[in-house]
């Protein structure tokens, strides 16, 4: 599905290019952004030390702030040999899907309680129903 997402004509409004070496979010932030990575290299830091590296397109990064609502754990910093771009539309695209979900669950509940309201009414008009025809 991501890779659906990345060749979608669409969302070029929404990439942004990063040079190397800078900062897509820094370690304590307070931001909530989600990221997918769409091309290029990402490197990840805990403080001054380089933990890992972020190279597969499709790639999902500040999860972990974006699901806990919490600060970012560690540094992104785009890489070498950049030519990269973030997409980073996903929190407006998820909390409206977040909002839909619970739009649904609501109705779903409403549903459900209409429902056993009707096959209450439904009990007790057979059995007017069935003194009648008997």
């Amino acid at each position: 599905m991501l890779e659906e997402v990345i060749k979608n004509v669409k969302i070029n409004q929404y990439i942004t290019p990063f040079e190397e070496g800078k900062a897509i979010f820094l370690e304590g932030d307070d931001s909530q952004d989600l990221f997918i990575l769409v091309s290029g290299q990402l490197n990840v830091f805990k403080g001054n030390t380089k933990i890992a590296e972020i190279t597969e397109k499709g790639s999902l990064f500040g999860e972990m702030s974006f699901l806990l609502k919490a600060k970012r754990t560690a540094t992104i910093k785009a890489g070498e040999n950049v030519d990269n771009s973030i997409l980073n539309f996903l929190h407006d695209a998820v909390f409206s899907a977040t909002a839909l979900t619970e739009r649904i669950e609501y109705s779903e509940v409403g549903i459900a309680s209409l429902h056993s309201r009707c096959l209450g009414a439904e009990k007790h008009t057979n059995k007017f129903v069935g003194k009648i025809v008997a």
